[in-house]
């Protein structure tokens, strides 16, 4: 699978209302599908001629937010690559300061 994180990190999550069937004005949380599908085309479906007690929508975008599970566990996994690495970078660098301490001890006669 190729690298998603990258792709996550520019998505906004946002608050929104939705119209038509939502007398009680119930508040959801999301994605906007058209900023989705530019990233993870698979995520969405554009439905054609969508007709529900209203006009005829020409481009209606759905999300399928199981999608996103896969995506999230790939993302964990960059992210874990990207902490071993930063690991083993620090281990190095501390060994390193532990050699050039005993080096400046050594000249410097001190311990």
């Amino acid at each position: 699978m190729e690298p998603v994180l990258s792709k996550l990190k520019q998505l906004t999550p946002v608050s929104y209302e939705m119209t038509g069937e939502n007398p009680d004005h119930i508040r959801s949380i999301g994605f906007i599908a058209q900023d989705v599908r530019k990233l993870f085309p698979g995520a969405v479906r554009v439905i054609s001629d969508f007709n529900r007690k209203g006009p005829v929508t020409n481009d209606l975008n759905t999300m399928n937010y199981k999608y996103f599970g896969v995506l999230a566990i790939q993302a964990l996994k960059e992210q874990w690559q990207q902490l071993k690495a930063l690991e083993e970078e620090q281990a190095a660098l501390l060994l390193e300061i532990e050699e050039l301490q005993k080096q400046a001890s050594a000249l410097t006669g001190k311990k």
